[in-house]
């Protein structure tokens, strides 16, 4: 990430990181685009994903995103539109998206279909 200009020295500077790895898919070139693989791969293979999968095919479970955490990187994007708005007079991104379901899944909850 410091290839890219983003220094971490705090908590705040690694969720910009990560916010920016997520959802700005220009970032995704050579290492970071093997990490992102790496990690579509654990979560998509790993028992958990198959089972939870499974359980959703079957109805047997439900889920839906968390709106706080989802939120939290939808308002990261609004204040930088903002900040861009104000310094510049511009107000767009076309980058922005939020495309990795595996990824997106780790911010689901799940409940039992009540029969």
């Amino acid at each position: 990430m410091i290839e890219w200009g983003f220094t971490i020295r705090t908590e705040e500077d690694l969720d910009t990181g990560i916010y920016h790895l997520l959802t700005f898919h220009m970032f995704r070139w050579g290492d970071v685009k093997k990490v992102l693989k790496s990690i579509d791969n654990v979560i998509n293979k790993s028992r958990f994903s198959k089972e939870f999968s499974r359980a959703i095919r079957e109805k047997k479970i439900f889920y839906i995103y968390d709106v706080g955490m989802l939120s939290e990187i939808v308002s990261c994007q609004l204040q930088k539109l903002y900040r861009s708005r104000i310094s510049n007079n511009r107000c767009s991104d076309t980058f922005f998206r939020i495309d990795r379901k595996s990824i997106l899944r780790l911010f689901a909850r799940a409940f039992p279909y009540i029969v």
